[in-house]
């Protein structure tokens, strides 16, 4: 359950490390959906932040094996972090926009799903220190 974790910490520092070409991309709101596993299925996040899947699986072993409340409520967290990204991504594609500052909403809607997805690896490191990994 730990490796899973980790793996999923390690796939949101590669999409951050790949996120200014996504913006380049003709593809890039799905670029970051498929990281996220909302967009494809071969993924750790598969089938997205917060449904059923590996992921959610091993939140719920580590928190059993730790007797320990807390580490669900960090998943949470990090989980929310991880769908807020997506729905802004999912958003974006779909023409789906709002008044954005500066009018450039392309811009703004990869700002803030960076800013999720930064928060989300701030969670999962967090998590991982709860589980002594």
């Amino acid at each position: 359950a730990i490796k899973v974790v980790q793996e999923a910490r390690a796939s949101i520092v590669e999409c951050l490390k790949k996120f200014e070409s996504f913006k380049s991309s003709k593809m890039g709101f799905d670029d970051l959906r498929r990281y996220l596993g909302t967009v494809g299925n071969d993924n750790v996040f598969y089938p997205g932040p917060g449904k059923p899947g590996k992921l959610e699986t091993a939140y719920k072993t580590l928190a059993n094996a730790a007797g320990d409340g807390t580490i669900i409520e960090l998943a949470e967290e990090l989980t929310g972090h991880l769908t807020k990204a997506d729905t802004i991504a999912s958003s974006a594609t779909r023409g789906r926009s709002r008044q954005c500052p500066g009018g450039d909403c392309i811009t703004y809607f990869f700002q803030q799903a960076k800013g999720e997805l930064e928060e989300s690896l701030k969670g999962f490191d967090a998590l991982l220190r709860a589980i002594g990994a």
